[in-house]
């Protein structure tokens, strides 16, 4: 599992997508209208191979991008 924390000044949309290193969309959620406050995704890498991700939390008026490493 790898956790993606973030936080959101005012209420918003959001999105969280992940990406391979090639840049390929490998996933995207939609998790609806959230609240101002602090959140914690979990996502299972189960099912991702071993190397480094790029993920994006996407809102109306702001994307962020990160990295995580997955090794098995």
């Amino acid at each position: 599992w790898v956790q993606l924390p973030y936080q959101l000044e005012s209420n918003t949309t959001v999105n969280i997508e992940v990406y391979s290193a090639d840049g390929k969309l490998l996933q995207r959620m939609h998790k609806g209208e959230q609240l101002s406050g602090r959140y914690v995704e979990q996502i299972d890498t189960q099912s991702l191979a071993n190397g480094t991700y790029v993920y994006s939390i996407v809102t109306e008026k702001s994307r962020i991008l990160s990295r995580f490493v997955v090794s098995h």
